[in-house]
């Protein structure tokens, strides 16, 4: 028996590529992990990952991206302060409770 299955969902990935902060993740992402990946390539290595782990994991190299344009998690500061953690990364997509991505799924 063979079965095929498409499944299928949708992604945004919103950032200004004249802002400072994405700028300076963009050439860390190129430097340290990605040599010459351009922006849309860097969108699907993105989309990749929460295709793969859903929105709420750390993505290495771009950390907790945006989230519908909410910022999802805070961090501990070497200086022992909790601050907000802004990405300059929204991703906008419909997800589950569990921040795993909804999708559409097709029998044939």
């Amino acid at each position: 028996m063979k079965i095929k299955i498409e499944v299928k969902s949708e992604l945004e990935i919103e950032f200004d590529e004249n802002s400072t902060e994405f700028k300076e993740l963009f050439e860390n992402y190129n430097k340290y992990f990605i040599e010459c990946c351009d922006y849309e390539e860097f969108a699907e290595i993105i989309a990749s990952h929460i295709a793969r782990f859903g929105i709420e994991d750390l993505i290495e190299g771009v950390g907790f991206v945006k989230r519908n344009g909410k910022k999802q998690k805070d961090y501990l500061s070497p200086d022992g302060v909790v601050r907000e953690y802004d990405n300059p990364i929204n991703v906008i997509a419909d997800f589950t409770m569990n921040g795993v991505l909804d999708y559409e799924t097709y029998v044939y």
